[in-house]
Parts: structure tokens; sequence; C-alpha cells
């Protein structure tokens, strides 16, 4: 009896700690949530940006470096508001800015785009501020519009995972846009929560529904089977 005393509130006190641990951990970003940046860019291979299957990002303002630097180019929204700011990040992107992009090698994007194409690419984009990191994933490129005439430009489309720390994961849309030729200058934004997450039926519960049909149907068969003797 004493055992038994004991060992019960043990056990609540351990499942609340675990369960508070839990929910303590992360917390979700707010759908609809933006950050934006911008940055010198030059499009590979050279010449108008509306041609380019892969993006050279400026690193302190000079193209042919591994990656590049950005800054920001509007106010945060949602989650990333309070916590990434344009006074935060008062350098322009040639001068350093706030974060780090990773280049998009020649071949990346294909003149002819119609599919969407897979690219993970972990900490894609950086942006750091007051000791916070928030890191972008690119996952995929899902598609890219060509405008040759005039101003010429290149947009670009894909999805991702924003992770920050104490914040859940969570899937986003990035877009990017380009005009002229040469080096040139980038906008991009990213979004969160706007990928729609698909959970599959985990095969156990298909495999339950299935053994209760059956076992549905079996009882069913064995209630008919006195009246079909006597009859």
């Amino acid at each position: 009896m004493i055992t038994m005393t004991f060992k019960l509130p043990m056990l609540f006190a351990t499942l609340a700690l675990a369960l508070s641990a839990g929910t303590a951990l992360a917390a979700p970003i707010a759908p609809d949530s933006t950050v934006s940046i911008t940055g010198g860019i030059l499009g590979l291979p050279g010449g108008k940006i509306s041609n380019a299957t892969g993006l050279d990002f400026l690193n302190f303002g000079v193209a042919g470096t591994a990656g590049g630097t950005i800054s920001l180019n509007a106010p945060s929204t949602g989650t990333f508001g309070p916590l990434f700011t344009l006074a935060g990040c008062p350098l322009a992107a040639s001068a350093g800015g706030c974060g780090t992009i990773t280049d998009l090698p020649a071949g990346t994007m294909p003149i002819a785009s119609n599919m969407p194409i897979s690219l993970p690419i972990t900490n894609f984009y950086t942006i750091t501020q007051a000791g916070r990191t928030l890191s972008f994933d690119l996952t995929a490129i899902t598609d890219v519009s060509r405008i040759s005439a005039g101003l010429t430009t290149l947009s670009i489309s894909g999805s991702g995972t924003f992770r920050l720390a104490g914040y859940d994961p969570t899937p986003g849309i990035f877009t990017l846009t380009a005009q002229g030729s040469g080096e040139t200058t980038f906008s991009a934004q990213a979004v969160a929560g706007t990928v729609p997450v698909t959970v599959p039926v985990p095969e156990p519960a298909s495999l339950a529904i299935l053994g209760m049909g059956l076992l549905g149907l079996g009882i069913g068969m064995a209630r008919r089977s006195p009246q079909a003797s006597a009859a």
C-alpha cells in the first residue's frame, strides 16, 4: 500500500514533466510570416539575366566568389517581424549585409522548365541578428519564368523549410526576381506556412481498418449460417 502511494504521484509527476518539456522545446512559426532579402547577382552564363541557367550571388559585391551576401529590403512580418528588422540590418549587401546565400550552379534552371526541379540545399540562405539565425533550406525549384524582351527578367519560385531556434521547422515558399544584363540586383521573399502538408495514413492503421472490415464480414456470415441450416 505504501509502495503504490509512492509510485502513483511519482508517475504523474514524471508524465507532467515530460509533457511540459515537450511543449517547451518549440513554438510554431505563424502562417504567412515573411522575410524579404536583396543583394547582387550575376546570371550564369553571363549576359541577359533571362538566359541564366544558374545564379552567382555577389559576395561583398564581387562576382565569381563562393556564395553571396544579402540584406533585408522590406520589414519582416509575423513571427519574423520583431526578430529580423531593417534597423538591425543596416549594411548594404555589398558591405556585408546581415546574411549569406548559396550560389545556384549553371544548369540548375534549364531554359525549358515545366517540371519541378529537385534541388535540396541546406542553409540556402541565412539571416543573423542579435544572436538569432534564420535559415531557409531550399528543397526544390518549382517554376522558372523568363522575359527576354526589353528589361530582361528572370523569376523563380521554389519550396523549402524555415529553421529558427525555439521554433518548429516550417514549410515555406521562396520567390526571386532579377532584371537586366550582367551584374544586377535581385529581390526575394519567403513566406512561411503556405506549402500544404500531406500526412499519409500509416500502414498499421490501414491494416487495422481492413481487419475490422473482415471481422465484421465474418460476424455477419456467422449470424446467417444458423438461419440457412434451419431452412
